[in-house]
């Protein structure tokens, strides 16, 4: 599915995200472990039930372009780390274009 596919491609940014933002998980990874936030699996199951927990929620795109940042932009600043082809596509089709992201994100 569409999901599957861009859930997978948004795994390697998103750890990126985890480990910059919880310093700590640098222990984690220095025991050998693998940090991840979980696997497309997991992910696209949490976000099913999530959605159906909210039957009566209706979409707003205006509001999900006003929090463009907060949904998108940390992970698509991180595009030159990890692409996201999938992920830049739906943004275009839905929003028209891909607005300000975080320009100081490396």
């Amino acid at each position: 599915s569409d999901l599957k596919r861009l859930v997978s491609e948004l795994i390697p940014p998103a750890n990126l995200l985890l480990a910059r933002y919880h310093p700590e998980s640098h222990d984690i990874l220095a025991k050998g472990s693998s940090l991840s936030i979980g696997s497309a699996k997991e992910i696209v199951e949490y976000m099913e039930v999530y959605s159906y927990s909210m039957p009566n929620a209706i979409p707003n795109k205006l509001l999900a372009i006003d929090e463009f940042s907060q949904r998108n932009g940390y992970l698509l600043a991180l595009d030159r780390s990890a692409a996201q082809p999938l992920h830049s596509h739906f943004v275009r089709q839905v929003v028209g274009y891909i607005p300000e992201v975080y320009k100081n994100e490396k």
